[in-house]
């Protein structure tokens, strides 16, 4: 295992936003069992056995199926740059190159993505199969490879499969990866072979975790047991369009804007902006002691349910988080707020007088690292091989997902937009209300293989708003059948379910997107490539040579007018059906060429609400990051320099806090008694706002913020939002004022540590912004704490007691002297194998896991190594990758993984790249002929 590093204040590591904490439990105890009885046995893990699935990476191999030889050229880490002479033939090297690397990666996600964890890992993964086959992502994907997706797409699909099983044929288990022969003990799973839907899954499982702002709308819903609308509103802000630019301020979207305010900026769509609708007593606040009135609407603003029916919809919500939250993820997060970073800047401002893109997007830390670098090159460009790109791919899908090719460079960030929503749907025997007339669902059998014991079958029903999500927990079928309603809903009946309508289950073109993007020449071809990219929709940067722009793709829905999808809706009420109309593509803010010579995004607002007509969402991150990034390209342009690629990769690891710029000059006026709390307040003097992974003042002051929200606002939501185990007394629910003592119940937090709320993201920070000025707000106050912890009745009062509380926290956690103290000690990344490394005896994890490594950044900083405060400090969501293209001269340009090109544990490229990410250093890119050979270490050829 690599040794812990930390990063200098020079060079900070990776950045990134919340992530899904969560592993997937992928394996059961008599996996461990019997491989503790293997070790025992002795031998079975010898240095053969571990090597036997390493790559053959020179010489030659014959592979039926090519028409021509193809040149696997691998660099001095590994990273394959692959030339062939037709389409076919470099897509078949594709899959056979990528299965040698990281087969059994691609085999768990075809397995995840299919329902069918179970084949593999046993009865323990039964119930995520059967809530992964309620979604149906296969069958989507199956019927988008039938009945969607292009000739041209499925032949390169076809070749992609073909060359993955070259690569499978003939081969034992233990020969194709060590988890297979851990697997071997204790069933008689073999790799099937792989096919082209299995390539297409991927897509819906990369829009899962990327689907918007589901999060958000559970977790509003939740709010109402204990939080008013006020109250909720406050927790939800508007986003601060006169503060943090939006993505698209001079784009071509001037018609449909003309139009818009014409008609006094009015939209048949929805109506934009942050918050909650609906009625109810707001409650008073107080840690420990939220209380709540009858809450009114939860589904919506005009049907609702309220009493015991409200507590129904938050056990529900609650049943339906837990199952969201056991679902293995794709690229990590499973919506929980993904961010990243990508930027362009015209060549008027760089020093080569040409184009620079950055990109680092916001992910899972996973090992191994869910990119995989690669070249594809035609070796002559023609009608007959069209492709000559480098980038980022997903093992187990053809084509480059992020990149350049010759003529052209691409980034991308999560756009956030809402494209999904949750239905409240009453159930009635075989079928569910709607329009006061019951309608039966439209169901299907699904029979669950489990290695090791019996099949399961399970039945999936869906209404016309899609598949009931509810059906796969127990507890949210039995709640919903005892829920009483007022006159507003429907009778009570069979209860209630929670149905999802989500874009992506319906077949689309993403496939296609992606190898016309790989092969797009200039920004008409891009931006024709992008109308296919139906979801996940991406913020999407683009360069050539001469010009820059911003274009935002997707499938989004028109929704009624008056339902935002901010909460969760009446699915027996038709005013709230999706209309079945999208968004026009050429009606979707874009950007080329902008006066101000670069644009920036970072999962803030796309464009003000007020100069477009359509609701995209109401839950955009809240441009902390974007804002930041603007202002140090600014400072550079307004100061007369010209942006090299290097200032990129400086930028991209900027670690200052924009909340530690807005509090600290008051915790500083703060007048602390005690000594030693004094001591630390003093580490803030002078500070300057910088979060490396050295800094004792980083350190307490994130501690700080941290208490600050735990007192302000943690203890004061509900226990579905709280820290697992985190108790506290508070009012019964069904008080409409506060309880006496004798009367409150002790209540328990149901989230996981890295889940809860508050996390601490921008969101927060901007909740605080708002609250700054009213040092009187209800907010503010907090009864005395443990021991002699003070109360507090205003907002100096709640920062000086949380400033003693994280004085006491650090001394526990790093020791009394603050000499001793640094961030990077707090701030800890652990890369963990996503299968057989999370669980299990503590030599397997030694044997797959690496780590940890000291980080510097933090949550909502552009070098945003996300950590939640609410949980703790460690990682949970980084940088997955990073790369600088120079559109001047791209063999300049630059690039990084998280992890390396490998997914073999004791290969030496496993995590041979994460030291230099640490640091913050970049790799040489090569993509010239010249330069790749000049790179090249080995070379493999493939024969027909």
């Amino acid at each position: 295992m690599p040794p812990t590093t930390t990063a200098s204040s020079g060079q900070q590591p990776g950045k990134s936003g919340r992530k899904k904490g969560r592993r997937a439990r992928l394996i059961v105890l008599v996996l461990v069992l019997a491989l503790v009885g293997a070790v025992a046995y002795g031998g079975y893990w010898s240095v053969s056995t571990v090597r036997a699935s390493f790559p053959q990476t020179k010489g030659s191999i014959s592979l039926k199926g090519l028409s021509g030889p193809v040149d696997v050229k691998r660099d001095g880490y590994g990273i394959p740059q692959i030339y062939a002479s037709s389409d076919e033939d470099l897509f078949m090297a594709q899959g056979y190159v990528q299965a040698q690397d990281r087969f059994y990666e691609m085999d768990v996600r075809r397995h995840m993505t299919s329902g069918r964890l179970s084949e593999m890992f046993g009865k323990g993964q039964v119930d995520n199969d059967a809530f992964l086959r309620t979604l149906g992502w296969d069958r989507v994907a199956k019927e988008e490879y039938d009945t969607k997706l292009s000739a041209a797409t499925k032949k390169y699909l076809q070749a992609y499969a073909a060359g993955v099983n070259a690569y499978l044929q003939g081969k034992s288990g233990k020969e194709i990866s060590l988890e297979y022969a851990a697997l071997g003990f204790t069933n008689d799973y073999k790799p099937e072979k792989w096919t082209p839907v299995d390539s297409v899954s991927w897509l819906k499982a990369m829009a899962w975790d990327l689907r918007g702002n589901m999060q958000d709308e559970i977790d509003r819903a939740l709010m109402t047991s204990r939080l008013g609308p006020k109250q909720i509103a406050d927790l939800y802000p508007q986003y601060p369009y006169s503060r943090n630019q939006t993505i698209v301020q001079e784009g071509q979207y001037s018609e449909l804007t003309q139009s818009f305010e014409q008609n006094g900026g009015s939209s048949g769509s929805g109506t934009s902006g942050t918050g909650t609708s609906g009625t109810g007593t707001s409650g008073t606040s107080g840690t420990g002691t939220s209380t709540s009135g009858t809450t009114g609407t939860t589904a919506s603003s005009s049907s609702s349910t309220s009493g015991s029916a409200s507590s129904a919809l938050q056990s529900q919500l609650t049943g339906l988080y837990n199952v969201l939250d056991d679902v293995p993820t794709a690229v990590g997060v499973n919506g929980q707020g993904i961010g990243s970073n990508s930027w362009v800047v015209a060549g008027s401002h760089t020093i080569t007088g040409k184009p620079l893109l950055a990109n680092d997007p916001h992910l899972s830390a996973s090992l191994p690292s869910v990119w995989y670098q690669m070249g594809l090159h035609c070796r002559t460009v023609s009608s007959k091989c069209q492709y000559d790109v480098t980038g980022y791919t997903f093992a187990g899908m053809p084509g480059v997902i992020i990149g350049h090719n010759a003529k052209i460079a691409w980034g991308m960030t999560n756009s956030g937009v809402d494209v999904t929503d949750l239905y409240l749907e009453k159930l009635s025997g075989d079928g569910y209300l709607y329009d006061g007339k019951v309608k039966p669902f439209t169901t299907r059998e699904e029979t669950i293989k489990v290695a090791g014991g019996a099949s399961k079958k399970i039945v999936v029903r869906e209404t016309n708003n899609g598949p009931l999500l509810s059906d796969r927990d127990d507890e949210l079928v039995k709640v919903g059948k005892k829920a009483t309603v007022d006159n507003a809903a429907p009778d009570r009946g069979d209860g209630y379910g929670v149905a999802l309508r989500w874009t992506a289950l319906d077949p689309g073109t993403s496939m296609d997107a992606v190898f016309a993007m790989d092969k797009a020449s200039d920004w008409s071809d891009f931006r024709q490539a992008a109308t296919l990219f139906d979801v996940p929709s991406q913020n999407l940067v683009y360069a050539d040579s001469e010009n820059i722009g911003y274009t935002l793709p997707g499938r989004i829905p028109i929704r009624s007018k008056g339902d935002d999808g901010s909460l969760p809706a009446p699915g027996w009420d038709s005013k709230y059906t999706w209309t079945g109309k999208y968004i026009k593509q050429d009606e979707l803010p874009y950007e080329y060429n902008p006066e101000r010579g670069y644009i920036v995004t970072a999962n803030q607002a796309v464009i003000d609400k007020d100069k477009y007509p359509y609701t995209l969402t109401t839950d955009w991150g809240y441009g902390t990051r974007s804002q930041r990034i603007t202002d140090l390209i600014e400072q550079k342009i307004k100061g007369g320099g010209k942006i090299s690629t290097d200032d990129m990769r400086q930028m991209q690891l900027d670690n200052s806090s924009e909340i530690a710029k807005l509090l600290v000059p008051k915790l500083l006026k703060i007048d602390i008694a005690d000594k030693d709390v004094r001591e630390a307040q003093e580490l803030l003097e002078g500070w300057d706002y910088t979060q490396d992974a050295d800094s004792a003042a980083a350190a307490y002051f994130n501690s700080v913020w941290r208490n600050i929200l735990k007192l302000a606002f943690g203890n004061k939501l509900p226990k579905e939002l709280r820290v697992k185990g985190q108790c506290l007394w508070v009012d019964p629910v069904s008080t409409t004022g506060p309880a006496d003592e004798t009367d409150k119940v002790r209540e328990c937090g149901q989230r996981d540590a890295d889940q809860a709320q508050p996390d601490g993201g921008d969101r927060w920070f901007e909740v605080v912004r708002n609250l700054m000025d009213d040092q009187n707000s209800d907010w503010w106050k907090t009864p005395a704490g443990v021991g002699d912890r003070p109360a507090a009745s205003n907002r100096d009062e709640l920062f000086e007691r949380a400033m003693i509380d994280a004085r006491w926290e650090l001394t526990a956690k790093l020791g009394k002297d603050i000499d001793t103290w640094s961030w990077g000690r707090l701030h800890r990344l652990f890369l963990k194998n996503q299968t057989l490394g999370t669980e299990g005896p503590g030599f397997l994890k030694y044997m797959l896991n690496r780590g940890p490594w000291k980080l510097s950044g933090g949550e909502a900083t552009v070098n945003a190594t996300g950590w939640n405060a609410a949980g703790g400090y460690g990682v949970v969501w980084v940088p997955s990758m990073r790369m600088v293209v120079n559109l001047g001269d791209l063999d300049k340009s630059k690039w990084i993984n998280l992890t390396g090109a490998s997914g073999h544990a004791y290969s030496a490229h496993y995590t041979d790249q994460t030291d230099k990410w640490v640091k913050g250093e970049l790799l040489d890119w090569a993509f010239s002929d010249a330069a790749v050979d000049k790179s090249t270490n080995d070379t493999l050829v493939l024969k027909p």
